[in-house]
């Protein structure tokens, strides 16, 4: 999966621990989501990300279940199209 269609993925914390999310895709407006019921809101408090905040994640490994690291939060807006 180059991170192009919808799949299982994996996310790393800031404290090494792995957090099982789907991506998914919105194909109406091009654009990516992550979810997991409320496991995507326990990953964003356990990483301090707030709602409204935007975070960077780094491609660690692609294929059929890529992981991805969390990395920072951002400081700027998030682009809106």
């Amino acid at each position: 999966n180059g991170l192009i269609k919808p799949a299982k993925i994996i996310l790393v914390d800031k404290d090494s621990v792995e957090w099982s999310m789907q991506l998914g895709i919105d194909n109406t407006v091009g654009s990516m989501y992550i979810s997991n019921g409320n496991g995507w809101k326990r990953f964003c408090a356990a990483n301090e990300v707030g709602a409204g905040e935007s975070l960077t994640l780094e491609l660690i490994r692609g294929g059929v279940s890529p992981l991805l690291k969390f990395c920072s939060k951002m400081e700027q807006l998030p682009f809106e199209a």
